[in-house]
């Protein structure tokens, strides 16, 4: 009988157990994990925050005990996606749900994404780990320039149409009738040079046109203007009216004839090129430019450029098509031209794209689109996590932010005044951690809304004993520390305390911003906890766990 209520009391254990931590399965590969920072740069370690989403953060079914992250037998890993050449160092557990590990890519590491596979122990099996997730970080290049600390690597791009005039007083009157002239202004914040190959368009199968055959386009027309064509005109008649001068037999008719001839031949035919110039060398100068763009064109990292473009105007108004529109298409009747609408052609040519290469590391080919509307981005990031309690300064990088201001900020952040376009300051003091990344709005000069999530991470403190020691003796008085594990709040005015059945605490020297020193005296034996009253700008912060110690 005793042996049966033995079984059936083991029994009952290991239930309970396997429902407390069946969870911990259903957490499992797909829990993506944050890190932060979210990139590595080739041959540099570096200390990365890996924190695991609110939603599967708990104690309830289908959540992640923090508890797995710290256990003493089993200890949480941290695999690197192979073939990167990345290192994994230290792995420590720095906050609730959060992992800090040191990765040290390779001086010659494999660049793009990389996948981090995170392991941990699985209490439904002693000894045994689990997956609990995965993390992706980028690996960059050790070559990449800098760019604005936490912004992502991007190109900005957009786009006008020249009128027709201008295309005309500057390309001549044929280019300007086959060919729309595109002004792209790309900005290259990618770390690298980026060499440009071509750019597209949403609303037409083709893109740019290579130079060198709006070039023939341009020398045909010189062949072929009207100005040109009356020019050699005048010249052929010029040329047979000295040919037919020796039919005149009588002396003074030929010298008349010959007197005009020469007069025709001579300052007719100058003033004429004085008063209707052939300008077709100072086009062809305008194409050669160095902003007209070609497969050679360079854009430099951090800097931004303006080139000059050609696009077929068939490409849009097929010749013969009867739905061609005056807008897009310009006309040309009885000596009256109308000429498109540039605001048109860019509606209907539609969202540009380039294509390039990253220099002088030779990436994978990229692809850019860019919307016409030149639309400002919707989110951004903050340049580094806040962490509960702590004073700091973080960056809100994005795009557009001069004369943004904060749109009702959660309690605890406020504006700096140190504002640029792509960077808005902000000072951070939370006395409790939100239950999700924070998210901080700006509200741009032209209205629209930026959005911001910012990582919080909560303070743990951290009691050890002298020695090293993980235990104290039940008996006696034992001296100890207390320091935060990954920073917090100030510490030169806390007194921890404890229960009075617990034992007694003493303060045995000066307290730092970092570390408390003093003496446990317990009264029992066991678990140890010891209460730490922290206020922050005369705040209490009361959601900090209390470290323990046991008494044995």
């Amino acid at each position: 009988m005793r042996r049966v209520v033995h079984t059936i009391i083991l029994t009952l254990i290991v239930i309970g157990s396997g429902s407390r931590f069946a969870h911990a399965d259903s957490v499992g590969k797909t829990t993506n994990w944050t890190a932060n920072p979210p990139r590595i740069v080739q041959g540099v370690a570096a200390q990365i925050i890996l924190s695991a989403p609110t939603a599967v953060c708990g104690t309830t079914a289908g959540q992640l005990v923090d508890t797995f992250l710290d256990n003493p037998t089993v200890k949480p890993a941290v695999m690197a996606q192979a073939g990167f050449s990345v290192t994994v160092g230290t792995i420590t557990h720095s906050g609730n749900c959060e992992l800090t590990v040191s990765l040290t890519p390779g001086a010659n590491a494999m660049t793009g994404p990389m996948r981090l596979t995170l392991t941990a122990a699985n209490a439904a099996a002693a000894g045994a780990s689990q997956d609990i997730g995965y993390a992706t970080i980028a690996v960059v290049s050790s070559q990449a320039s800098a760019i604005p600390d936490g912004l992502a690597p991007q190109v900005d791009v957009d786009y006008i149409v020249l009128p027709y005039q201008t295309a005309y007083d500057n390309y001549g009157r044929r280019v300007a009738d086959q060919y729309y002239v595109v002004i792209p202004k790309i900005g290259n914040n990618t770390g690298f040079s980026l060499q440009l190959a071509a750019i597209g368009f949403a609303g037409t199968p083709t893109g740019n046109t290579e130079p060198s055959i709006v070039q023939g386009t341009l020398i045909y027309g010189q062949d072929y203007s009207a100005r040109n064509v009356i020019y050699r005109t005048l010249v052929w008649a010029a040329l047979i009216g000295a040919g037919v001068t020796p039919y005149f037999h009588s002396a003074n008719p030929r010298a008349n004839f010959a007197t005009g001839v020469a007069l025709f031949a001579g300052p007719v035919l100058a003033g004429f090129s004085q008063q209707f110039p052939d300008n077709t060398v100072k086009q062809l100068a305008r194409l050669g430019a160095s902003d007209v763009m070609n497969n050679q064109n360079v854009i430099p990292n951090n800097t931004q450029l303006s080139f000059v473009a050609f696009v077929g105007r068939d490409t849009v108004c097929p010749p013969g098509n009867t739905s061609n529109t005056t807008d897009l298409c310009g006309s040309s009747k009885h000596f009256k031209s109308t000429f498109y609408d540039p605001t048109a052609v860019k509606n209907k040519l539609g969202a540009i794209t380039i294509v390039g290469n990253l220099l002088p590391s030779f990436l994978p080919r990229i692809k850019v689109t860019a919307s016409t509307s030149g639309t400002p981005p919707s989110t951004g990031v903050a340049s580094a996590p806040a962490i509960e309690g702590v004073a700091s300064i973080i960056s809100l990088q994005s795009s557009g932010l001069t004369g943004a201001s904060l749109t009702s900020p959660p309690d605890g952040i406020t504006s700096t005044n140190v504002i640029t376009d792509t960077s808005f300051q902000i000072s951070v003091l939370l006395t409790s951690k939100p239950a999700s990344p924070l998210t901080v709005t700006l509200t741009r000069k032209d209205g629209s809304a930026v959005t911001f999530p910012i990582t919080v991470t909560q303070p743990v403190a951290v009691l050890t004993p002298a020695a090293g020691a993980k235990m104290i003796p039940a008996a006696g008085t034992t001296g100890v520390t207390i320091t935060w594990r990954n920073g917090g709040p100030d510490l030169t005015s806390v007194v921890p305390t404890m229960v009075a059945t617990d034992g007694v605490f003493t303060v045995t020297g000066p307290s730092t911003p970092t570390t408390i020193s003093g003496t446990i005296t317990p009264k029992k034996a066991g678990t140890l906890t010891l209460t730490m009253p922290i206020k922050v700008n005369g705040v209490l912060i009361s959601d900090i766990a209390a470290p323990t110690v046991i008494a044995q």
